[in-house]
């Protein structure tokens, strides 16, 4: 009985506090304008008493905070720093704010009751979850964690004096870019006290691919050509050398793409280059770099000797002069680019030789072809295209006689190179290498136009008319002259006392007589030298400026090879 009573009173007690609970919490709700209730927090900051526009406040100031954090990452000598925010830290979409709203106000009134009494005593939290951007955070690890490594070396070979040179491999030390990622991204999203990270990136050490018990196999010529380049001017032969310069000395390891242009560009006077001819929309101009194509043709020769495989090549748009057709590989910004392929296991070693007169392009490596194995290379024409008629340019400036030939003709090819295959001197194999087309060029031609106009010789009748006070000389027809006449000896000369003296004959003749320019027989040739622009080009510049020879050596720089 006494038992019944003290469940009777503690359940009427129970149904006034709701009571009392559902009064007051509707005016406090209206007072405070749906406020969260008190002891609520969302991943440990209080929002008790807030409203939904100020609770969203809280947080985002919350999450600047956090995204303003430091991350230091100890390398060997270095560190690299950046922000949690740098990395791409974000809080991921949540509806928390509405659930801590909704504590209290939802279910029958026992539910809210205990909500909200629960909060007040215990406290109520709900947990954000965050992420951060992988593609940001890779960049760090890979770019400001890795500028510390210290990476392998392969061991390498080169030509000194005339001999094999070979360099040990070095082992490296890099950071660990997969375990150092996940490291950072633990230290953030498991175990962050939410205060600056410090933490000690991890290294491995970098192995080279070849060492040097593979490179010492570079011991045999696989490839090697030729070509003359004696007539070209100093500038020319300058960038030729340059070139040979850059490019020489090339390790290519199996696998790996040579690209001659990236070899020798940019083509700038800062990198050694002057201005020579070049090829231009299919004219003949100087251009920065202009001969370094016969650099890319002599390599490219030695490489088809070599037989490992070409990648890219483009043939010129006109003839060349050291080359036979489709022999050539010109050079022309990436688009035209002379590539090949190291398709060997062993790696080749590039050697260019430039000596003022000739440039060998020379390839090493491991000779796994048999003594019975030989090579040769031909081209053949299929069609060819004679020169289109002359293009004249007329020159104001210039006599009738002015006639000079800017740019010598070019014969049009198409032809086809062709790589023939021996063994033990039988052909077994004829492959096709490439097909290349040549186009054809006139003769520019610069002629005067400018009429010089001749002087009309003066009429002694009216001279003696406007001064009659001068004796002119009268010229003695040639029939008088021939005439001499018949002396007296037994008679002496009189003199003429009104007669003047002759002219002596020693004296400079006055200046109307030296204006006076003589009458040209328009049918007589003349073979007085045609009149030409000064030159500019050093004492030994000699290619390419007689017309006669304008095809020699004119090949391509940097975005000079570019075809109409």
């Amino acid at each position: 009985m006494a038992q019944n009573k003290k469940t009777m009173f503690r359940l009427c007690v129970m149904l006034f506090g709701i009571s009392l609970f559902s009064m007051t919490g509707v005016s406090v709700s209206a007072a405070q304008k749906e406020a969260i209730c008190d002891g609520v927090s969302i991943d440990g900051i209080d929002i008790g008493g807030m409203t939904k526009e100020e609770a969203i406040e809280a947080l985002d100031a919350y999450v600047a905070g956090l995204r303003g954090k430091e991350i230091a990452v100890a390398l060997d000598e270095e560190i690299a720093m950046t922000t949690v925010g740098d990395l791409g830290f974000n809080c991921v979409e949540s509806d928390s704010i509405d659930k801590a709203l909704d504590l209290g106000r939802v279910g029958n009134l026992i539910k809210r009751y205990k909500e909200v009494k629960d909060a007040k005593e215990v406290g109520v939290n709900y947990e954000l979850t965050f992420h951060l951007d992988d593609q940001k955070l890779a960049e760090f690890v890979n770019v400001e964690c890795s500028k510390d490594d210290k990476l392998a070396q392969n061991a390498t070979v080169q030509r000194l004096n005339g001999q094999f040179a070979y360099t040990k491999e070095v082992i490296g030390r890099k950071v660990n870019v997969e375990g150092t990622s996940q490291m950072i991204q633990d230290a953030i999203l498991t175990d962050w006290n939410h205060e600056d990270i410090l933490l000690d990136a991890m290294m491995e050490e970098d192995i080279p691919q070849y060492g040097l018990d593979t490179v010492q196999n570079v011991n045999a010529l696989l490839g090697t050509f030729t070509t003359n380049y004696s007539t070209s001017s100093r500038e020319r032969k300058n960038n030729i050398a340059n070139a040979s310069r850059l490019i020489s000395g090339s390790v290519v390891y199996p696998g790996e793409t040579f690209s001659c242009y990236e070899k020798m560009a940019p083509f700038t006077t800062a990198n050694g280059y002057y201005s020579a001819h070049a090829y231009v929309n299919g004219m003949v101009e100087d251009s920065i770099g202009g001969g370094v194509c016969q650099v890319s043709t002599t390599l490219y020769n030695a490489v088809l000797r070599s037989e490992l495989e070409i990648v890219q090549r483009a043939e010129h748009s006109m003839t060349v002069s050291y080359v036979d057709v489709a022999f050539d590989a010109a050079i022309a910004g990436t688009y035209k680019d002379l590539k090949f392929k190291n398709n060997l296991d062993i790696p080749v070693l590039v050697e260019a030789i430039a000596n003022g007169t000739t440039l060998t392009f020379n390839i090493y490596g491991a000779e796994t072809r048999p003594s019975s194995h030989s090579v040769e290379f031909k081209s053949e024409v299929i069609s060819k295209t004679e020169p289109p008629k002359d293009v004249i340019t007329e020159d104001k400036t210039q006599p009738t006689t002015y006639r000079k030939v800017t740019q010598s003709a070019y014969t049009g090819y198409v032809a086809v190179l062709y790589k023939y295959i021996y063994e033990n001197g039988q052909l077994v194999d004829k492959i096709q290498i490439n097909k290349s087309t040549y186009k054809a060029s006139p003769n520019y031609v610069t002629v005067g136009t400018m009429v010089v106009e001749e002087e009309e010789p003066e009429n002694p009748e009216v001279e003696e008319s406007t001064n009659p006070d001068k004796d002119p000389i009268k010229k003695p027809d040639k029939d008088e002259t021939d005439k001499k006449p018949v002396k007296d000896p037994d008679k002496k000369p009189e003199k003429d006392p009104d007669k003047k003296p002759e002219k002596d004959p020693n004296k400079k003749p006055d200046k109307d007589d030296t204006d006076k320019k003589p009458v040209k027989d328009p049918d007589k040739e003349d073979t007085s030298e045609v009149e030409k622009p000064e030159d500019t080009k050093p004492e030994d510049s000699v290619e390419e400026e007689d017309a006669s020879v304008e095809q020699e050596q004119t090949v391509d720089a940097e975005d000079s090879e570019v075809d109409d």
